[in-house]
């Protein structure tokens, strides 16, 4: 029997596998600019393997990153049918870590929706949890799972705990330095108005262009009290590891916020809002104790917590 922590974990893992399938599939195959990156110049680990003039001529060859990106769809498909080998997510992970490094490289931008999802991926390929998480044949037990190799519950456990931490500390970051950046005066400006406006006119949409044609008048109050708002939740996103209450209705107003940015500045984050789905439903559907796993570090006592059957 599943408790909520293995739930949560498999929830997590297959989305952040389903959301790197969709956007690896998004990419155009002919990924390469007319303009490369020189030796050495590249991100991440790709700016570490293309270091030398020889090897950047290999690594940035039509043929390398297309190898790449099939391949990285082909092992994200195959971790979701073979949910219980780690070794086949940890190198999904290690490919999908390549074809990240390649795209912003080549593309010469990072894409901060990626970040959570990216992060979950390596978590749980690090932690083993495809392995955990499911039972193996003829290895049942209803207070302990394990693998092959002996693991346990402690190492779903700590990646759940760290996955916490890297879908809070990006809106945190965010928060705490419009605050460093702008101080108290950016929440009593038009910042966010200019800023949907120049939005809406760089990436129009039939949306965008209905508000930009309305006076800033007609909705210039309600955002002056959005901003201070979303700033304030960014800033205690934190507390969403220690609070089931405020964890729900932190994941309810930023996935109303985003669904609000998607429509009004289209900026359009949905990997990120997959991620806060999954997170969402879980806090709401979680035990009557109201304790997700998520907030849970290695060796407590929730640890041995199972759920009973209904």
């Amino acid at each position: 029997m599943l408790s909520i922590d293995q739930r949560l974990a498999i929830r997590l893992r297959t989305s952040a596998l389903l959301v790197w399938i969709v956007v690896i599939c998004r990419q155009p195959p002919d990924l390469l600019p007319a303009f490369l990156p020189d030796a050495g110049d590249g991100f991440g680990i790709v700016g570490i393997l293309a270091s030398s003039t020889q090897a950047a001529a290999i690594i940035y060859s039509q043929a390398f990153v297309g190898t790449v990106r099939v391949t990285s769809i082909a092992l994200c498909l195959l971790a979701l049918l073979r949910p219980g080998s780690a070794g086949i997510l940890r190198v999904a992970a290690v490919f999908v870590v390549v074809w990240d490094s390649l795209n912003k490289s080549i593309g010469g931008y990072a894409n901060h929706a990626q970040f959570i999802p990216l992060s979950l991926l390596v978590i749980f390929a690090i932690h083993q949890v495809g392995s955990y998480v499911w039972f193996p044949p003829g290895r049942r037990d209803a207070n302990v799972t394990w693998d092959a190799s002996g693991g346990s519950m402690t190492s779903v456990a700590c990646a759940l705990w760290q996955s916490g931490l890297c879908v809070v500390l990006p809106y945190t970051y965010v928060g705490v330095n419009r605050l460093l950046e702008g101080g108290l005066d950016i929440l009593r400006s038009d910042a966010l108005s200019i800023h949907m406006r120049s939005a809406c006119m760089a990436m129009p949409s039939d949306t965008c262009v209905w508000l930009a044609s309305l006076p800033l008048d007609a909705y210039s109050g309600v955002l002056a009290i959005g901003l201070p708002v979303v700033t304030l939740m960014e800033v205690l996103s934190v507390l969403i590891l220690v609070s089931r209450v405020f964890r729900i209705g932190w994941l309810l107003f930023m996935l109303g916020f985003q669904l609000l940015a998607a429509i009004g500045m289209n900026i359009i984050f949905w990997e990120n809002m997959v991620i806060l789905a999954v997170l969402l439903c879980s806090a709401i559907f979680s035990s009557p104790l109201g304790r997700s796993a998520i907030v849970v570090p290695a060796g407590t006592r929730s640890l041995d917590r199972v759920d009973t059957p209904t």
